[in-house]
């Protein structure tokens, strides 16, 4: 019920917003654009069932996993940290795998990539596997489809070469109850992936119109680094991180399970803290640093192996600059092991990955529109030396854009850099260059607004550009190429006056005497802990010795 007031009102909302505008949005026909149904393709987050009708993914750990996981796994940690032996090491990998792998264990492929069983993807609205008919009826009102009439699942962990030949069934089923010749392909997120894989199995004979929202066909920067293996710290970032994202916290983690837990968390942030300020000693990064170099590096191909890395729609989101070293770390050694999921995973990226750009260019040729829309304004994971450029939190903007050249999530492109573009493709915030972009005049920009997050108007501005002939930036004010989402539910335009809107708050500079006083608080809160149980102990033996007596 919530869901649906939410969508009521921004409906409603997006309908004040095109009357507001006056040469707003108008009102578009099948006339105008045809009669063409449209096929959404979901992102990769739809729940999965197994034969047994059980769900089982998401995959969700069970309350305390954190905290009782850390806990058990805390001393031999310590062990391999401080000896580095193969031996600790290794039990101290083994100790990780034995939590991550029960989570994972219905869910994971096989060797090949495949999945072991029977399972079936959930449609959005209901319980109801979804499931391709041969032919499927048709949902045309008004003279037009709904952008939604025909959404399209899958299981989102295997190949998108094996969801394109899915999806060529559900178009053909499709076009047997339309009557229609063609249709326009929506990929969200992942669905972007199968659209790609679809253009280069099935060509584009079939298809109208094309639409990418939040892409990952250009690959997603924080899997690319996952696994490649190519990971960078920095105090600096991760507070940045944690400080200015809203919708994450050090807080948020529960070490409940962990002797001191709290006390704990506290002298991480203090670490942090002192690490930003410091930046020339960075200690945080350093021992973070080194951290991986020693062992986590080395447990990260394991624990892939145990869960996302036997995907293969995973591995078509591994950008083609990493992905060489991907392959290369995740599998050394294990080469004829996984011998069938990584022929499935070079296929992708040769025929699809590499061929991004020449696929969709073949498309233009052809007539057929191409369009995308990307989000912008949270701060990535640090996990990576490009963490600091603009992104929607999980997926940086040059990749979701095809090629946009951006700023810094805090910074702007340099004065110089703009003095040498052409100005009408430069934000009003300085931060993005759209001119870079494979398809620069038809792709959109979205200020705040997240990667989860996907309000109805991105749909309505899907829907028009699939309905107006010849739509650029430039065909309607309710759609300029750059807008910010406020909480109304609206896109305002973006301008030299609400620019500062575009991106999350980056938060005040810690300094060294915040940092020695959070430091302070914390180590002294230990230390009242320390005295309270020695206190306790010793009135114990105090007390067992007068009942002895």
């Amino acid at each position: 019920m919530k869901h649906t007031v939410k969508r009521v009102i921004s409906v409603l909302l997006a309908f004040v917003l095109t009357v507001g505008v006056g040469a707003g949005v108008p009102s578009v026909s099948a006339a105008e654009g045809g009669a063409v149904p449209s096929v959404y393709l979901v992102g990769g987050s739809a729940a999965l069932v197994n034969a047994e009708g059980e769900r089982v993914l998401p995959v969700t750990p069970p309350d305390g996993y954190l905290g009782e996981a850390v806990a058990d796994c805390a001393p031999e940690l310590a062990k391999a940290l401080l000896l580095r032996t193969p031996e600790t090491k290794a039990a101290y990998k083994e100790k990780l795998l034995s939590w991550v792998a029960p989570i994972y264990e219905k869910v994971v492929m096989d060797n090949n990539g495949d999945p072991v069983g029977e399972y079936y993807p959930l449609r959005d609205s209901d319980a109801a596997p979804f499931t391709i008919p041969e032919v499927m009826p048709d949902r045309i009102s008004g003279g037009v489809y709904p952008l939604r009439a025909y959404d399209f699942h899958y299981d989102w962990r295997v190949d998108p070469i094996v969801n394109a030949a899915k999806l060529e069934d559900y178009i053909n089923a499709i076009l047997r109850g339309t009557g229609a010749q063609k249709v326009n392909l929506l990929g969200r997120c992942e669905g972007g992936t199968i659209v790609m894989a679809y253009l280069a199995e099935y060509g584009h004979e079939k298809v109208n119109k094309i639409f990418f929202n939040t892409t990952a066909s250009n690959g997603y920067i924080l899997s690319s680094a996952i696994f490649s293996g190519e990971m960078d710290f920095s105090a600096k970032e991760i507070n940045a991180y944690f400080k200015n994202n809203p919708n994450v916290s050090l807080d948020s983690l529960d070490l409940s399970a962990v002797p001191a837990g709290e006390d704990l968390l506290l002298i991480l942030k203090a670490f942090l803290d002192g690490s930003e300020a410091l930046p020339i000693l960075d200690p945080a990064g350093t021992l973070v640093d080194r951290l991986y170099a020693d062992l986590i590096r080395e447990v990260i191909p394991d624990v892939l192996l145990a869960s996302y890395g036997t995907f293969p729609a995973v591995w078509a989101m591994i950008d083609n600059d990493h992905f060489d070293a991907a392959l290369s770390y995740v599998f050394a050694g294990r080469e004829a092991e996984y011998a069938g999921l990584i022929e499935r995973i070079v296929y992708y990226h040769e025929n699809v990955s590499l061929k991004t750009e020449e696929l969709l260019k073949e498309c233009e040729a052809d007539g057929i529109a191409v369009g995308s829309v990307s989000k912008y304004g949270y701060p990535s994971f640090p996990l990576y030396a490009e963490s600091e450029l603009l992104s929607d939190g999980q997926a940086l903007v040059k990749e979701v854009s095809f090629g946009a050249t951006t700023s810094t999530h805090s910074g702007t492109l340099s004065e110089a850099y703009i003095a040498s573009r052409d100005p009408k493709y430069i934000s009003a915030d300085k931060k993005i260059d759209a001119s870079t972009c494979l398809f620069p005049d038809t792709s959109w920009f979205i200020g705040n607004l997240e990667h989860g997050n996907f309000p109805n108007l991105i749909d309505d501005l899907t829907q028009t550009f699939f309905l107006t002939d010849g739509m650029t930036v430039d065909t309607y004010p309710a759609y300029p190429q750059f807008t910010v989402y406020n909480e109304a539910y609206r896109l305002d335009p973006l301008t030299e006056e609400n620019a500062d809107k575009s991106v999350v708050g980056v938060g005040e500079e810690p300094t060294v005497s915040d940092a020695s006083a959070r430091f302070a608080r914390a180590i002294a809160n230990i230390l009242i802990r320390v005295i309270v149980y020695v206190r306790t102990f010793i009135i114990g033996v105090i007390l067992h010795g007068k009942g002895a007596a």
